[in-house]
């Protein structure tokens, strides 16, 4: 390795604050957006994704300067060296197994009473139904949440915060990386994002890449559009029974092997990363 893909391995300093400032400026300028959308009579789920298609150039021409600054650090970090048959099956295969931890946390926790409908009318369930939104609108979501997204998201906190934190330590960078990258996440998906994050910070550094947690942030975004737009579920249990306590159990186990078949992924170091 020479100097330059040595250095490029390293911590950076990155403006921080200027980054998050830019990225919640886009974020708004979005939200915006969506509100004139769904007032001019757009439906919610497409103004949701065509408003979001405004954050790429905003974030493009705000941050200039700095992706100019760090070309070199980028184009290492987006390098496709690491790119091969097997580290991309890999990469898919945490996604999947990360979206099989977050079904495990769900049923877990609905089936110990952690969540719960107040509604008394509520359909206690389960009922299960698959039917797809339109082909378009589907696609545009599978667009906005596998392709720009996870490049948006991964670049900045696995590119510039994830890398700039390692000024203070390897721990310190993935745990306040993966709360910043919690944080603008629903309030329901704070958890299950920041779990992501930690794992997905780990895989960042132990590959040396960014296509790598790109290609496990899209699919497992992509496995949520799918079971979000096609897969129905219903299931509200009022109370906790014997029977829902076993089911937990099962999905609590089904969480800790998922997590832990991701901890075994995302530990193996590849040759040149940090």
């Amino acid at each position: 390795m020479n100097s330059v893909e040595s250095r490029n391995f390293e911590s950076i300093r990155a403006p921080i604050f200027a980054i998050l400032l830019f990225e919640t400026f886009a974020l708004i300028a979005r939200s915006y957006l969506q509100i004139e959308l769904v007032d001019s009579g757009t439906n919610l789920m497409r103004a949701r994704n065509l408003s979001y298609l405004v954050v790429p150039p905003i974030l493009l021409v705000t941050m200039y300067p700095i992706l100019k600054q760090h070309r070199e650090f980028l184009a290492a970090r987006f390098s496709l060296r690491n790119l091969s048959y097997r580290t991309v099956v890999t990469a898919i295969l945490i996604g999947v197994l990360l979206r099989i931890a977050s079904w495990g946390q769900l049923i877990a926790f609905a089936s110990f009473g952690v969540y719960r409908n107040s509604d008394p009318n509520a359909i206690v369930g389960p009922l299960f139904s698959f039917n797809c939104l339109p082909l378009e609108t589907l696609l545009l979501h599978i667009l906005v949440m596998s392709l720009i997204i996870p490049v948006i998201e991964e670049t900045i906190n696995r590119g510039f915060l994830l890398y700039t934190f390692l000024n203070k330590n390897r721990v310190f960078a993935i745990l306040l990386s993966s709360v910043l990258f919690a944080v603008i996440h629903l309030t329901q998906s704070i958890v299950i994002a920041f779990v992501v994050g930690i794992f997905l910070a780990t895989y960042a550094l132990n590959t040396g890449s960014l296509w790598l947690p790109v290609i496990a942030h899209a699919t497992f975004n992509g496995l949520i559009a799918l079971d979000w737009l096609c897969l129905q579920t219903i299931w509200n249990p009022n109370e906790t029974t014997e029977g829902l306590t076993a089911i937990g159990l099962g999905a609590s186990l089904i969480f800790v092997a998922a997590i832990f078949a991701v901890g075994k992924c995302v530990s193996r170091k590849h040759a040149g990363a940090t």
